[in-house]
């Protein structure tokens, strides 16, 4: 058989043979892609029919696989006299390797030599040495015969070799480039001529092996301290960055990263980070480590740089349980309106990592999904818990078959759905709303609660602010399934009536945080309101702009859930039915860590410093528009030694005195420990208030100042924050025409004196300096009779 071809071909069949043999020989033992044993004869087969100058196309069509290993191309046109390629790349890289373990094992030895003064070694340890770079085909009699010539030997060990396996070969890797041992002399003086041994005496199977003293890893520790960094890092360098070209330094670093750990010492890791280097030389294991920090989509993007990297990218997704598109910073701003998530995006994510994933949230980012996107998540990610699907919309088929694809679903959270009915919830929660832990369905307007019904026992969390159509038949059925709920959220439900709330308070006596915000409750009275004291186990109860709160039903709730943790009851009530008298009955509250009590009118000097006087576990309070709230009630905080934050928007009568006996009460150090750090720091808001913040003096206090003010001006604005911070959207406004002017008619005169006195207009009085600022709130003050003359 002839094979002709250009000046550049092969001239002999022998020579073309043999190099395609060692092709596929370090295919398989270097953990290639794939088994190419029936490419090879395909492409051995075919190159017998046809001429040497169409290798190049037969190659590529008959042995697709090749195209994998097309760097190593020019071996296959090249002269005979370079058919020994290979064998140049393991003998380039054993040098350098040696040259590195060699100087590795030197430096570690002139440690060990300097710490000998601190303490002596261990007799044991003086018999032993270390043996790097032996020849895979040495046996255990073969070494242990070839350095008996230098003494008798005790024991000889070679660390058997661990098979690693990859789920993108067919054969597992068969031997390594070189082998450790561990041998053990009967003297010590055999070691050391062992150690002192010249290269030429330690050559065996055409490898030179290189010897190091045994130092146990207490010493190598030590050692590695003293060691200047700066005598291995040349060495590390010339294998890292030094003239190698690309391919030998992907294969030298491949090769590199399989010497035992054992054989280098902290120094040297240390250096190989601080040299010029590829990562590919770390250990598999920090490498997925590293990939799985990396966001999503450089990860994705790293998977082309070569086999190793993608080895470790896929493995590390298995590292992480949740994704979060809204959550990773990185990610979100990827997709923008111009380059928003689409399908194809959602797919090459889930491919990945779906099989891995228990949390999944996909609302937060600009996209273009539509009902693919169900199946996509319900075929990739079937072992799910946890789904945020908020902003993704489809037909009820494809909500029905979503909910049926994962059967371990124990949370759904889907908000601000306005335009979802009830038949798409209905299939979405029938397979599995049974076994469904929480649920989050706020916003949902159109939604009449015909789903309820299909949850179960294992309801402990369920969040209906803004489902303004939620009828008290779907709060009934909700009661009758499932009665062991912990949170119950029905701000904007303003269908509620107070039949409804007595059963909710009697077949759930378990909750523990429960929401009734909103100020058009038409259907619930003082006494609907009273049934809520039944809940004895309540640690968190919100009840902003409800006016139907008065002060017989907060001194019931008071009394009845002394554990109570966060009080809210900003806006509630009116300045006729909540009073003093109850406002001071939260000072019983002896747990209580957060209360909200903005723009009561009842909140004075003495309500404040009774509460903060008894209630010693305060750290959050919000007094907002409190108009009555003076200087003595704000320093009476001071008291407060877990305070963290304090909002005093819109207090009019608070002035500098008593926020700098704030400043002064929370000292950046404390008496017993010198860190400044050591304690949280503590926010005051003074927006709103005649506090000169100019002149506050803020040295050597933990206490932060901010200038902002979150008032509201007036109660639509009002409504804007809470819909912002509690997440309640859109309470029971379906268009700007529902505003009508009967309800500003029925604000209270305190609640009109805060928008009047708020109200950015031309003042008589002028106010240039600090003392005509104090004058005229005085004079207002007095006017209205908040202070005596």
């Amino acid at each position: 058989m002839e094979f002709r071809s250009d000046g550049g071909g092969f001239s002999r069949p022998a020579a073309m043979f043999k190099t395609l043999r060692r092709l596929h020989g370090h295919n398989l033992e270097n953990q290639g892609l794939n088994n190419l044993t029936d490419a090879f004869q395909n492409f051995v087969t075919r190159a017998k029919y046809f001429s040497i100058g169409r290798l190049r196309r037969t190659w590529s069509h008959s042995a697709i696989e090749f195209m994998k290993y097309r760097r190593l191309l020019p071996m296959l046109t090249s002269e005979g006299q370079r058919g020994n390629q290979f064998d140049e790349l393991e003998d380039s890289f054993m040098a350098g390797a040696s040259a590195f373990l060699a100087r590795s094992d030197s430096v570690r030895s002139d440690a060990s030599t300097s710490s000998s003064g601190i303490a002596s070694r261990a007799k044991g340890e003086e018999k032993k040495i270390i043996v790097t770079n032996v020849s895979p085909r040495v046996t255990t009699s073969q070494l242990t015969s070839f350095f008996s010539k230098f003494g008798r030997i005790s024991t000889c060990h070679i660390p058997s070799e661990e098979r690693y396996h990859t789920i993108y070969a067919t054969a597992a890797k068969t031997t390594r480039p070189s082998l450790v041992a561990h041998i053990t002399f009967t003297k010590t003086e055999s070691a050391e001529k062992a150690k002192k041994a010249t290269p030429e005496e330690l050559k065996f199977y055409d490898k030179i092996m290189v010897v190091s003293p045994y130092t146990s890893s207490r010493k190598r520790a030590t050692s590695a301290a003293v060691v200047d960094e700066s005598k291995i890092a040349p060495i590390v360098t010339a294998i890292g960055g030094g003239s190698l070209d690309d391919d030998h330094l992907s294969q030298t670093s491949s090769n590199f990263s399989m010497h035992p750990i054992s054989t280098f010492s902290l120094s040297d890791v240390a250096s190989l980070f601080g040299s010029r280097i590829s990562i590919e030389i770390l250990p598999s294991k920090i490498l997925e480590r590293i990939l799985s920090m990396v966001p999503p989509v450089d990860r994705i993007r790293l998977e082309r740089v070569n086999k190793t990297f993608l080895e470790a990218a896929v493995k590390s997704w298995a590292l992480s349980e949740s994704f979060s598109f809204v959550n990773d910073g990185y990610t979100n701003r990827t997709f923008t309106r111009s380059h928003p998530l689409r399908n194809s995006h959602l797919k090459s994510f889930l491919s990945r990592c779906g099989i891995h994933l228990r949390h999944l949230d996909v609302s937060g980012v600009v996209h273009l999904l539509d009902d693919t996107a169900f199946g996509i998540i319900a075929t990739y990610c079937p072992h799910l818990c946890e789904v945020n699907i908020s902003g993704l919309k489809g037909h009820w088929m494809a909500l029905r078959n979503f909910g049926d694809s994962l059967p371990s679903l124990r949370s759904v959270t889907y908000r601000e759905m306005v335009h979802v009915g009830d038949k798409s919830l209905w299939y979405l929660f029938k397979a599995n709303g049974s076994v469904l832990v929480k649920v989050d369905l706020r916003g949902c307007r159109r939604m009449k609660g015909r789903c309820l019904r299909l949850f179960g026992p294992a309801l402990e969390q369920i969040i209906l602010d803004g489902c303004c159509r939620v009828d008290n038949m779907a709060i009934e059925d909700l009661c009758l399934r499932a009665p062991n709920v912990r949170e119950l959220r029905l701000s904007g439900c303003s269908l509620i009536t107070d039949e409804t709330l007595s059963v909710i308070t009697r077949s759930m006596s378990d909750i523990r945080t429960f929401a009734l915000c909103g100020d058009r409750f038409d259907f619930i009275t003082s006494e609907g309101l009273m049934t809520i004291a039944r809940l004895s186990a309540l640690t968190d109860l919100a009840l902003d702009y409800n006016s139907a709160v008065s002060n017989e039903v907060l001194e019931a709730i008071i009394k009845e859930a002394p554990e109570l943790r966060s009080l809210s009851i900003a806006y509630a009530g009116t300045d006729t039915t909540l009073t003093e008298t109850s406002l001071k009955c939260i000072a019983n509250l002896k747990q209580l860590c957060t209360v909200d009590m903005s723009s009561l009118a009842a909140v004075t000097n003495a309500v404040l410093t009774q509460i903060a006087s008894e209630c010693t576990q305060l750290q959050d309070i919000r007094v907002r528009n409190c108009t009555y709230l003076g200087d003595d009630g704000v320093c009476s905080l001071a008291q407060l030694s877990r305070l963290e934050h304090v909002d005093l928007s819109g207090c009019l009568l608070v002035t500098t005195k008593a926020v700098q006996t704030l400043l002064g009460a929370f000292p950046a150090e404390s008496k017993g420990s010198s860190k400044k750090d050591a304690l949280p720091t503590v926010t005051v808001v003074v927006g709103g208030t005649i506090c000169d913040v100019g002149s506050l003096r803020t040295r050597g206090s933990r206490m932060v100042v901010d200038p902002s003010d979150y008032s509201s001006l007036s109660s639509s604005t009002a409504r804007d924050l809470l819909i912002t911070q509690s997440g309640i959207l859109e309470i029971c406004i379906d268009s700007d025409d529902d505003v009508s002017g009967d309800e500003f008619e029925s604000l209270t005169a305190h609640r009109s004196f805060i928008i009047d006195a708020l109200r950015v207009e031309e003042d008589d009085s002028p106010m240039d300096n600090d003392q005509s600022i104090q004058e005229w709130a005085e004079r207002e003050a007095r006017e209205l009779g908040l202070i005596s003359e």
